[in-house]
């Protein structure tokens, strides 16, 4: 094939003549405000659900403490320092940056990383989707009251199943699992 036989892909694509494009089928404002409604109706519902994930993650570790974490892992802790570094471990990381893995800590640098990698992951989600949000703001963070709810509810539940592992770490991996799918999602 010589040279003037070869036929470029611009040769199949079609001109636009980008003036009357913008001329003639601009949105109508009656069509523009459908669009950002339809928008709206899809985003809005997963972004809250993203919320309720992010908040589930950390109340879970209260319910944790209720399920025998401290005396598993941190030897007792009886002056509740070790907790309370590993409740604070996330916050440090998600200040600076925002997997659940808490639940294959077997010692307090496992907690502690754990914790710290929920932040790391979490940090840019935080400050991101308000900005979407400015008109939705209150539904957006009624999600943490639902997920401090739900999370009570799910760790109630959990702590009376009968499985062949820790209370605690079932905990983890049943609330780890969906953040998981919905963050690889989103």
């Amino acid at each position: 094939m010589s040279s003037t036989d070869k036929v470029s892909t611009s040769d199949h694509l079609p001109q636009v003549d980008h003036e009357a494009v913008t001329q003639d089928e601009k949105a109508t404002p009656v069509e523009e405000k459908h669009l950002v409604r339809r928008l709206d109706e899809r985003i809005m519902p997963f972004i809250c659900f993203l919320f309720l994930c992010s908040y589930l993650d950390r109340v879970n570790l209260g319910n944790a403490r209720l399920q025998g974490l401290p005396q598993d892992i941190l030897g007792g802790d009886p002056t509740g320092v070790l907790f309370d570094w590993a409740s604070s471990a996330f916050y440090f990381s998600f200040i600076l940056c925002p997997v659940p893995l808490t639940a294959t800590s077997f010692n307090f640098a496992g907690v502690l990383v754990s914790r710290i990698a929920p932040g790391v992951f979490e940090g840019g989600f935080g400050p991101a989707v308000p900005l979407y949000l400015r008109l939705w703001l209150a539904a957006y963070t009624a999600c943490a009251g639902i997920a401090g709810a739900f999370g009570g509810l799910l760790g109630f539940g959990i702590q009376h199943a009968r499985t062949a592992i820790a209370d605690w770490r079932l905990l983890f991996i049943v609330e780890g699992v969906l953040p998981i799918l919905i963050g690889m999602l989103a």
